[in-house]
């Protein structure tokens, strides 16, 4: 449904899984900028796909 570039350090970081929690504890880190940007576009993502109805 959503498509980025493929970056190492966001599938390192997302292969096992996160949770909410660990998601927004992360943003605070700014470690990668990339992971960080992905983390910012979940919210909107999820929100998207509830108004779809898709869930």
């Amino acid at each position: 449904m959503f498509k980025q570039k493929y970056s190492a350090a966001v599938a390192n970081e997302f292969k096992t899984g996160k949770t909410a929690e660990e998601l927004r504890r992360f943003h605070r880190w700014g470690r990668d900028q990339r992971v960080d940007k992905t983390v910012e576009k979940i919210p909107m993502y999820i929100a998207y796909v509830k108004q779809e109805g898709l869930v």
